[in-house]
């Protein structure tokens, strides 16, 4: 909880996709702006509505000790499928992108 993570996200030259959810206690909805304004390379990000840290949904009311006792309860659920269609969507994309990239590479060539 006492790490600074500004600096070794100034040296990320990849693309990155920065992901939060509105009752994550541990990583702040605001958090993605400064993330997005650290990192060295294009960023997306999204929050999703009601996601913990766990990357579970909850109707746990938003407090640190509510939603900290409900995180091993939570464990019991999949990672929520709104999450994995973003993942999803990104890496399709990002892949997509290194294809005509390495295409047009080897058009030059």
């Amino acid at each position: 909880m006492q790490f600074d993570v500004s600096k070794p996200l100034q040296k990320v030259t990849c693309p990155v996709l920065a992901i939060t959810g509105t009752k994550d206690v541990n990583v702040k909805v605001s958090d993605l702006e400064k993330i997005k304004a650290l990192v060295q390379s294009e960023c997306e990000t999204h929050i999703i509505q009601d996601m913990t840290h766990m990357l579970r949904k909850t109707d746990v009311e938003h407090s640190f000790s509510k939603i900290v006792n409900n995180n091993k309860k939570s464990l019991r659920h999949p990672i929520d499928s709104e999450l994995k269609d973003i993942i999803t969507t990104w890496l399709r994309n990002w892949k997509n992108r290194q294809i005509k990239t390495e295409k047009a590479e080897m058009l030059v060539k």
